[in-house]
């Protein structure tokens, strides 16, 4: 279990209960194999990415040889800060090599639309973008991509203009804007640390990496604010 702090501030991750059941094939019957509390509210700093509890899970596979009407390793964790078990995956057991597999799922990415971008980063009181954004008959909303430098709580009115035309919104809009350290905000076993520590901690050692850690081993993994804005706009910065 990897923890990481993708903020500006210090993170807690509370406390952490682990749960690990076997399944029967067929049937919602279940076995409970462990059950522990991993962690006790522990404090992250920013940029910090860390393990908070490294389980070998092939201490469960004599079960699972055993007892072959069971097929499924079901892993749950309940934080502090909920009642009820959240994170939840299941792991099938392959008898014939001996050992856990999961499924990797790949989300279709979907294309961006290309919409207006402002650049606040020059930090200007008003800004204005010329745009060939056709709004339609009963259109409530208008997109538009916002690119600042550093986080902050930006407060902001929208008014669009079309020839002699003007329309000012009376609403004043605010946004907490977040600058993250890394590529990742969320992560699975998948995510982009998984395969950084398989790379850098193959034995899986307890691990705590700082920011400059990850940057000089893997400064891909860093995030660049003006790489995303272009990935996401039709902008070029020079």
């Amino acid at each position: 279990m990897i923890a990481y702090n993708n903020g500006d501030s210090n993170g807690n991750v509370g406390n952490i209960e682990l749960e690990v059941l076997a399944s029967k094939a067929g049937t919602f019957e279940k076995k409970e194999l462990y059950k522990g509390l991993v962690t006790e509210g522990q404090v992250i700093e920013p940029g910090t990415v860390m393990s908070i509890h490294i389980q070998d899970l092939l201490e469960f596979k004599n079960f699972f040889l055993e007892n072959t009407e069971y097929s499924d390793l079901l892993i749950r964790y309940r934080s502090s800060t909920v009642k009820i078990f959240g994170y939840y995956r299941r792991l099938g057991f392959d008898r014939n090599n001996g050992n856990f597999t999961i499924s990797m799922v790949h989300a279709p990415s979907s294309p961006q639309r290309p919409v207006p971008f402002l650049n606040l980063s020059s930090n200007e009181s008003e800004v204005k973008v010329q745009c060939s954004e056709t709004i339609s008959e009963g259109c409530a909303t208008i997109g538009f991509n916002i690119y600042v430098d550093k986080s902050c709580l930006l407060t902001y009115k929208v008014k669009l203009m079309s020839g002699r035309t003007k329309i000012k919104s009376p609403n004043i809009h605010q946004i907490n804007i977040r600058i993250p350290k890394y590529n990742q905000e969320y992560s699975q076993e998948f995510g982009i640390f998984n395969s950084f520590v398989a790379t850098h901690n193959p034995n899986y050692e307890p691990f705590i990496y700082t920011l400059e850690d990850i940057r000089t081993r893997k400064k891909e993994l860093i995030f660049d604010k003006k790489k995303a804005a272009e990935q996401y706009s039709n902008v070029k910065f020079k």
